[in-house]
Parts: structure tokens; C-alpha cells; sequence
């Protein structure tokens, strides 16, 4: 039985720890579309996604011309009531349409709009986003690389703005399919830039088909996101095209990539390393992200067992419960979930071991210090009480006895106190005598009344112990020396 438990805590402290720290940090995007069905779809996935700020939509040639689409976008921003994301009209390269060109203008995007502004041209606005932005963009590419080449090619300082190119194509090696054809010299001297550039495709997996049940799941529509999605493929052209099985997810996939890198196998091109493309799918894992998305009933917490924390308070005790609301609006999710994570692989509620939890997260933020990337030297010593506060640093901060991170000093006086490390930087961060003397007091006190570890003890440290995490602001608590 010992096994096990040791085993499940094991278990519950790798996936918590990636759990823990998962949360994405604001996305910045610019979206290039051709305005094909998918698109739309594609299009209202991003803006379902509060972490991702869409800096600028342009409208390619593609599907559409880049005038038409431009309408279809603005159409859809309208109705959805998003304001201030800039649509610009991106180079014209074709004199015909495309063979899907009627039926694509049918497809309702959302309510017309009278007098839309001038259109501004998607290269100028291009650039004005990425110049000095000090922002790590991503681009989403939904149609022909046309207007991102003509951007490198007059501004070639720009690329190093540019964190990745995302586009969707059928085939890398060899270079074919739908947006390849439609301006392959962008696509090839792209590729020759050394930009970061993903492709992705659904490798013609039929599990992408877009068919009536998918549809249906959309029917009782929660978001307005989904709303749109499903009133625009109830129309009689959409429906024909469903029933004869002819629309797949194709750019959907692009924001789930760009969320979940993991449900994508990619491989590098040797030729062209700044390149790799997708060479297997999660197609299931997929397709509900896409569905979570549209409905905004997502996490973009990503675990190694569990897809996500724990967030009903019905799965808490009744004392947690109670004081949990409270918590989360003091000191947000993060330490919310530390916390959690610690009193449970901890074996008991201990406020030293909560210390350590809020002691680690506040030196990760003075050190802007990602997960298992902070040094850790405790001077907390190795038997309780201050040892307890071991536990909380270990699962705040990453830093544990099995990556080595970690290190219990014994030659110095044993104290609540630690030195992190972190690219060069050193701090010491001490609890404050004051609150130092408050859970010994309490300490003392539990052991007066009910004598060393009986269950009257443990009743009484527990009380004072949620005392203690609710009270003990990380912001206050510490004395910060810079080293």
C-alpha cells in the first residue's frame, strides 16, 4: 500500500506541475485569408480565443479576390461586434476566379455592412504592425504567401519580427496543392528566407470530413461564435456540399496547431530546416479542440495525465470550498493550483509547506523565471517544521531533487528562507520574522492543547494552516534581498 501511494503522489506531481504552469501567455497574430469556407470557420476559432490577440486580418488572393473577401471579413466582425482588428486588401495576382468562386460569395459571413472605410493595402499594414512592435507575432496563413513575400522582399529587416509563419498546404515534399498553385514563387522564396515556417495538412485523412453530425454538434450553439459557424453551413449551398462529402477541415487546423503543437507530429525538411510540416495528426484530439474552441468551452492547460485542473469547487473539501472563491480573486489561478498541489502531495494542510508554494512563485515572478528553468538553494533544513516549506518550493518553482535544481543547505542556521537563481540574477527571499512567530505561536499552541501529531493536532494546524493561505499575501509577506 505504501507503494502505491508514494506512486500515485508521483504521478499527481508530474502532471500537476505541467498542469500548473501551462497557461498560455497572450498570443499576438496577424491573419492572411482567402476567404474559403474553412476560413470562416477557421477565422471565428481565433476569435473565439481570448489569449489571442489578432493584431491584423488581410484578405489575399486566393478563393476570393482580395477586395471581396476584405467585405466577407468585415461582415463577419460586424456581426460577431469585434471592433478595432484592421482588415487590409492584399495584392491582386489573378485576372480569373477561382472554380469555387459563386458559391463561396454566397456564403453568409455575417450582416452587410454600408460605406465600409478605403481599404488600406495588407503589405503597408503589414508593415506597420511588425515595425518596433516588440511583439512576438505569429502569422496564420489561410491562402497564397503572396503578400508575406512581397513584404520580406522590400523589407527584409522585418523577418526577424516574425516568430513563425503558420500556413496550411497539402504536401511539402514535393510542394503541392490548392495555395502552393496559386503564387508558388512566393511559397519557394519564402522558404529560402530562413523564416520559421510551419505547414500544416490534413493528410487527406477522411476523419477531417465535414459532415451533418459535426454540423448538428453545432446546432444548439452557446457561443456566437458557434452560432455563426452554424448558421452559415445550414445555407442550402453548404448543406448540397456537406451531403455529397466535398468540405473537410482544412484551416481549422491551423489554430489548434498553434494552441497544441503536441496533437501534430511534425517533421523538419532537411533541405530547408527553417521548414517542417505535419506528418501525422491527432485527428480525434483535434477535432475537439475545434469544437471547444467555437464554444468556448476550452483549456489551454496541457498535463501530462490529466487534460485539466480540477476547477469544481464540489470536488473540495467543505473548508477548502469555502474559502477557495477568495483565494483565486487574491492571488489568482496559479497559486490557486500550486497550493492545491502542494498540501495534497504534502500528505497534510501546513503552513510552511504553503510558504514555500507562494515563496516560489514570487521569486519566479522578480526572476521572470519559466517552469524548471530557477536554481533553488532552501535553508529550510530537513526536518519539520521549516522542512515543510521544501515541498511548496520544489512543485512552485520546478526545481526538485529529481532534475537536481535543488539544493538543502545543512552547515548554515535553519530558517524560512531560500536563494534563487536565475540567468545570472540572485535573489534571497526570508519570511518575515513577524509571520514567522505567528505559525510558531499557532504550532506551539496545537501541541500545548493536544500534544505532538494526535488527530486533535492535525484538526487544529489545518484550521490554522487555511488561515494562513488565505492571509499570507506573496506581495507582502517576504524580505527580498538582491544578491
Amino acid at each position: 500500500m505504501k507503494f502505491i501511494k508514494y506512486f500515485l503522489l508521483s504521478v499527481l506531481f508530474v502532471s500537476f506541475t505541467n498542469l500548473v504552469f501551462a497557461d498560455t501567455e497572450e498570443l499576438h497574430v496577424i491573419v492572411s485569408t482567402d476567404c474559403a469556407t474553412d476560413d470562416l470557420r477557421a477565422l471565428c476559432e481565433i476569435l473565439a480565443i481570448p489569449e489571442i490577440t489578432v493584431e491584423a486580418i488581410i484578405t489575399s488572393d486566393g478563393m476570393l479576390h482580395p477586395n471581396e473577401g476584405r467585405i466577407k471579413v468585415l461582415e463577419l466582425l460586424n456581426g460577431l461586434d469585434i471592433k478595432n482588428i484592421p482588415v487590409a486588401e492584399g495584392a491582386r495576382i489573378h485576372k480569373e476566379n477561382s472554380i469555387h468562386h459563386d458559391f463561396l460569395m454566397n456564403v453568409n459571413w455575417g450582416p452587410s455592412i454600408e460605406n465600409p472605410d478605403p481599404s488600406i493595402l495588407a503589405e503597408e499594414l503589414l508593415k506597420k504592425k511588425l515595425t518596433g512592435s516588440g511583439k512576438e507575432i505569429t502569422l496564420i496563413c489561410m491562402g497564397p504567401l503572396t503578400d508575406i513575400y512581397n513584404l520580406v522582399k522590400r523589407n527584409p529587416e522585418l523577418k526577424k519580427e516574425i516568430l513563425n509563419i503558420i500556413w496550411y498546404n497539402e504536401s511539402v515534399n514535393p510542394l503541392k496543392g490548392t495555395n502552393y498553385e496559386f503564387d508558388k514563387k512566393a511559397v519557394e522564396e519564402l522558404f529560402k528566407q530562413k523564416i520559421s515556417i510551419h505547414v500544416i495538412s490534413n493528410l487527406g485523412d477522411k476523419g477531417f470530413l465535414i459532415d451533418n453530425k459535426l454540423i448538428n454538434e453545432l446546432s444548439s450553439a452557446v457561443s456566437v461564435f458557434e452560432k455563426r459557424v452554424y448558421e452559415s453551413h445550414s445555407s442550402n449551398d453548404i448543406s448540397k456540399a456537406i451531403v455529397s462529402g466535398k468540405l473537410y477541415m482544412w484551416d481549422d487546423l491551423l489554430p489548434v496547431y498553434l494552441l497544441y503543437p503536441e496533437l501534430f507530429e511534425m517533421e523538419v525538411v532537411m533541405s530547408t530546416p527553417n521548414v517542417k510540416f505535419s506528418r501525422s495528426i491527432s485527428v480525434g484530439a483535434v477535432k475537439e479542440k475545434v469544437l471547444q474552441f467555437l464554444s468556448q468551452h476550452y483549456s489551454l492547460e496541457s498535463g501530462i495525465v490529466f487534460d485539466s485542473f480540477p476547477a469544481d469547487s464540489n470536488l473540495y473539501k467543505y473548508d477548502v470550498r469555502e474559502i477557495m472563491p477568495e483565494i483565486i480573486r487574491k492571488y489568482g489561478k496559479e497559486e490557486w493550483r500550486v497550493c492545491v498541489l502542494t498540501n495534497e502531495i504534502h500528505g497534510h494542510l501546513g503552513s510552511y509547506s504553503i510558504v514555500g508554494a507562494k515563496m516560489g512563485i514570487k521569486a519566479r515572478e522578480i526572476l521572470h523565471a519559466d517552469i524548471d528553468r530557477i536554481n533553488v538553494v532552501t535553508f529550510a533544513g530537513t526536518s519539520p517544521p521549516f522542512s515543510c516549506m521544501n515541498d511548496g518550493l520544489q512543485i512552485s518553482t520546478g526545481a526538485t531533487l529529481g532534475l537536481g535544481m535543488i539544493e538543502v543547505r545543512k552547515d548554515t542556521t535553519v530558517c524560512p528562507s531560500a536563494i534563487f537563481s536565475y540567468q545570472g540574477k540572485k535573489i534571497r527571499l526570508t519570511l518575515k520574522k513577524s509571520l514567522q512567530s505567528e505559525i510558531d505561536k499557532d504550532i506551539s499552541a496545537a501541541i500545548l492543547k493536544y500534544g505532538g501529531l494526535t488527530h486533535g493536532y492535525w484538526e487544529l494546524i489545518r484550521i490554522v494552516s487555511l488561515k494562513h493561505w488565505l492571509e499570507f499575501d506573496r506581495n507582502e509577506i517576504f524580505d527580498i534581498e538582491v544578491l
